[in-house]
């Protein structure tokens, strides 16, 4: 067995530092943190909601781990279907508003790869 010298890290990483611009300019980590740090803002003020019970603060998400231990699965999946049939209908809509865009656009992908 023929062991390869370069590993995935070896392999990715001149790849990875190739785009980078000046030393002084940020890294694509530091830009993807500052562009996305808007939504983890709003995510930890959903996420982290002190919900009043009693004389205590208590986090949403702890208030969700333990509905969601003390539940059956059968629960669980009956309330992931409705959620998935609840998402049916702005689709459909999205649908009905968008076919004549997408008929549109299905003819020109089919004339084009006709001629192929």
């Amino acid at each position: 067995m023929k062991v390869l010298p370069l590993t995935m890290g070896g392999l990715l990483f001149p790849l990875i530092s190739l785009p980078q611009e000046d030393p002084g300019s940020l890294s694509w980590g530091q830009r993807i943190d500052r562009e996305f740090q808007p939504v983890a803002d709003a995510w930890e003020a959903i996420v982290f909601y002190p919900v009043p019970v009693g004389d205590f603060q208590i986090p949403l998400f702890l208030i969700f781990v333990v509905i969601g231990a003390s539940t059956t699965l059968n629960a669980v999946i009956k309330f992931s279907d409705a959620m998935i049939l609840a998402l049916v209908f702005p689709n459909m809509i999205g649908l009905f508003f968008l076919f004549p865009k997408v008929r549109e656009e299905l003819k020109n992908y089919l004339k084009a790869t006709r001629g192929i």
